[in-house]
């Protein structure tokens, strides 16, 4: 399994971008649309011009189950950009166990992580223990 470094050293050159959007879909905006047929709409009409997406945890953990939010990174997948969830976790070492685990079974390939309430060196061993 290759590193996030490498994926996304690999999806920064193949796109010569840096960029990354943020997929935030507000739910008063959308207007009736359905928060993934939204996601994925960005990212067909956008993967060409960026190297990542960073779907937000406040807008999506909600409102897809599972197997939604692997569709979601399949297709960020498929365009050969990577995935950061923006989860900004912030938690004590067996709640951010928790969060690892299904963060990876969501396939996404990284996250945010905010250190300020937890501790970041016990957290990054366990992401690790997650790869």
């Amino acid at each position: 399994m290759a590193k996030f470094s490498e994926k996304y050293k690999k999806a920064r050159s193949e796109k010569n971008s840096v960029l990354c959007i943020g997929l935030d879909p507000v739910h008063e905006k959308l207007e009736g649309r359905d928060i993934l047929d939204f996601c994925l709409d960005i990212i067909e009409s956008t993967s060409d011009y960026v190297a990542a997406f960073k779907p937000n945890s406040q807008f999506i953990l909600f409102s897809l189950n599972l197997e939604q939010l692997k569709e979601l990174n399949e297709e960020i997948h498929q365009t050969g950009c990577i995935s950061i969830l923006d989860h900004k976790l912030s938690d004590i070492g067996s709640s951010n166990e928790s969060a690892f685990y299904w963060i990876k079974r969501a396939d996404f390939d990284a996250l945010t992580f905010s250190p300020f309430a937890g501790n970041i060196e016990e957290a990054t061993e366990k992401a690790h223990k997650n790869n």
